[in-house]
């Protein structure tokens, strides 16, 4: 199995699950969340985050939901809490279907944002084939970029942009950002900065955490009042959180500075040998120098030297339109339903049709909106 479709999610270190659990999510109770694990001579332990809920649509039935949503775009396992290179095997996992499927009651296990080549994929469609528990159901398949990062034997790139599906950049983009690049350098002193929280390291993050904050607040989430600072409970998630995943070596902050000020700034997040590119920021009054894409640009090219490296995992809708030209690499996705009890032949169709239903309506009042 490729390395780069591995299913460990940055999601489920534990200071991202505690902080996490007062964010405004579907259904509303993720203090109800759980960590059903598995740990057996053979393996380390592996485990996955979900929570139970009632929701209307199956009139008093349960439904068990891995925990991923807006901020936490991936639906993975970990090994520990916070802990990756487990070593899995199907046995492992069917056990741990087992125990959810016991301990949750629930006819189906809805899984958002399923990584749909991840290495344990095949085993859950053999996991309900050998329980006869019916079909799988697949809601929401999408798309979104990713830089694969392709070496030889000793860890040398294959290709400087990567590879077949890493940096992609037309000859025109490439000459564009580097035109604009020099721009920006005509205005003042340009420096690309890093901060990743470790020893001697805990100022400077926090620094950076802060001026990303503030940054993404002079954009369009700002006026719309998505910014991260806008709302008490993000940005309490996010200066709780971040410092402690940083200390983990989980979490760094990049930005571009311009005579010392902050222009653009991303927050990225590791888990197994992959880098999540979580949040971007850029000032409005640059954005004709893509100051987003050069700080995005400069990531991919560092990653592409880091020898710990595999893959960046965008996190970004399926049609984004700065990083789809970026990178060349597609992860599929969808929302997986998963049969847990023989219930779930009528309470998985229900639960597919409200699902298909309220995106249908959601997608109609968008383009009202757009007019």
């Amino acid at each position: 199995m490729s390395p780069f479709h591995s299913g460990y999610s940055p999601f489920l270190h534990p200071a991202f699950v505690q902080y996490g659990k007062d964010l405004p999510v579907p259904y509303g109770r993720q203090q109800a969340l759980r960590y059903e694990k598995v740990e057996t001579s053979q393996i380390q332990t592996i485990g996955l985050v979900f929570q139970t809920v009632r929701p209307f649509f199956l009139f008093g039935g349960r439904m068990a939901q891995v925990w991923a949503h807006d901020y936490a775009p991936l639906g993975g396992l970990c090994s520990e809490l916070g802990r990756d290179e487990a070593s899995w095997s199907y046995e492992a996992f069917a056990l741990l279907l087992d125990q959810i499927a016991a301990s949750s009651e629930a006819g189906f296990l809805h899984w958002p944002f399923f990584p749909d080549q991840a290495p344990f994929s095949h085993w859950i469609e053999r996991w309900v084939l050998e329980r006869g528990l019916g079909a799988l159901g697949r809601l929401r398949s999408h798309e979104r970029a990713m830089c694969v990062i392709e070496r030889d034997a000793a860890g040398a790139l294959l290709r400087p942009d990567g590879g077949a599906y890493g940096l992609s950049l037309r000859t025109k983009k490439r000459k564009d950002y580097a035109r604009q690049l020099r721009r920006l350098e005509e205005l003042g002193h340009i420096q690309f900065c890093h901060a990743s929280g470790g020893k001697g390291e805990v100022a400077a993050f926090d620094q950076s955490l802060e001026a990303f904050l503030a940054l993404e607040a002079k954009g369009w989430k700002g006026v719309r009042g998505t910014a991260l600072i806008c709302n008490a409970r993000t940005a309490g998630f996010a200066r709780g959180c971040l410092p402690q995943m940083a200390a983990d070596g989980r979490a760094q902050i990049d930005d571009v500075r311009l005579d010392g000020e902050v222009i653009a700034s991303l927050i990225s997040l590791r888990a197994g040998r992959g880098l999540f590119t979580w949040k971007i920021a850029f000032d409005p009054a640059y954005a004709k120098y893509s100051a987003g894409g050069q700080i995005m640009l400069h990531v991919t090219r560092k990653a592409l030297q880091d020898l710990s490296l595999d893959f960046l995992d965008s996190l970004a809708s399926a049609d984004h339109s700065m990083i789809n030209p970026l990178w060349a690499g597609r992860r599929p996705l969808c929302d997986l339903l998963v049969p847990l009890a023989p219930s779930a032949r009528f309470s998985l169709p229900l639960a597919k049709s409200y699902f298909e239903g309220r995106d249908r309506i959601r997608q109609r009042v968008k383009e009202l909106v757009r007019g």
